[in-house]
């Protein structure tokens, strides 16, 4: 292990170069995310108290909001031993004093004897289900019902989601918190290949989503002017593009024959929709 640090300006980022999903922040194409229009919207509109990062990594996004809503209180959920010491290090290098770092997978239900599979070329591609190749440590597991039950009943929370595939079981471990508060907006990768992965039908989880709450596409890159949470919210999905959807996203991308197109969506509860 070589640690290696990248400066983004606004921040600083100590990562294992050793570790492909490491060296993968030097790519140019991270930088659009510190000025993301639709980040900032957020933050400037609902001044989120909590932002609950559910595949923290090295702590890059966590970063990124601490640095434009320094009030908030950080929480990042990451099951990867390797990367705990990074993700402590680097928000605690970086000023966030009132930060909360849970060693765990992010699942349906709180348990002690989980497992998670570690990708030997990137951390970024660690999963719950990995190949037989890859190296299986045990975790616990804990759910959105569990992290957020302290959380004040008029926090707002920002959720980010990203953790290759495993995003059904996220959801379905905090559909109790989410159908009890509207004071909440998400943020998570949709990534059809990695949910089959997970043995998660794509199309079906998008209906369930779009059937509870309002889902958008976020454009990949923010655009100057024009990309914001109302006009997102005018483009969102209704049960009968989920299929065409899923389709589209995944032919953007292709590694050998596998179509392996992402995107992140956009998720609210209908009242914070409405009122946009």
């Amino acid at each position: 292990m070589t640690e290696e640090t990248i400066d983004f300006g606004i921040f600083k980022l100590t990562i294992d170069n050793q570790d492909g999903g490491g060296r993968y922040y030097k790519d140019p194409k991270f930088w659009a995310d510190l000025i993301s229009p639709i980040q900032q919207e957020i933050i400037e509109r609902f001044k989120p108290n909590v932002f609950l990062d559910i595949g923290a990594n090295y702590g890059f996004t966590s970063l990124i909001h601490f640095t434009q809503n320094p009030d908030c209180s950080i929480i990042a959920v990451e099951a990867s031993p390797m990367l705990i010491p990074f993700l402590k290090k680097n928000l605690h290098a970086n000023g966030c004093n009132s930060f909360t770092v849970i060693e765990a997978v992010c699942s349906d239900e709180s348990r002690n004897d989980a497992t998670f599979s570690l990708n030997p070329q990137s951390s970024q591609d660690n999963r719950v289900i990995g190949t037989e190749s890859w190296n299986q440590v045990a975790v616990d597991s804990t759910t959105i019902d569990s992290l957020l039950k302290p959380v004040a009943s008029d926090d707002f929370i920002y959720i980010k989601i990203d953790v290759q595939g495993w995003e059904e079981r996220v959801f379905k471990g905090g559909e109790n918190w989410m159908s009890q508060t509207h004071n909440w907006i998400l943020k998570t990768e949709f990534a059809p290949y990695w949910l089959k992965s997970q043995n998660t039908d794509p199309i079906n989880f998008l209906k369930h989503l779009v059937s509870k709450y309002v889902v958008a596409e976020i454009p990949n890159r923010g655009r100057f002017r024009g990309d914001h949470l109302k006009a997102l919210v005018r483009s969102s999905l209704k049960q009968d593009d989920c299929s065409a959807f899923v389709d589209y996203i995944q032919s953007l991308a292709k590694r050998n024959t596998a179509d392996i197109g992402w995107c992140d969506l956009i998720i609210l509860p209908l009242p914070i929709a409405e009122r946009l």
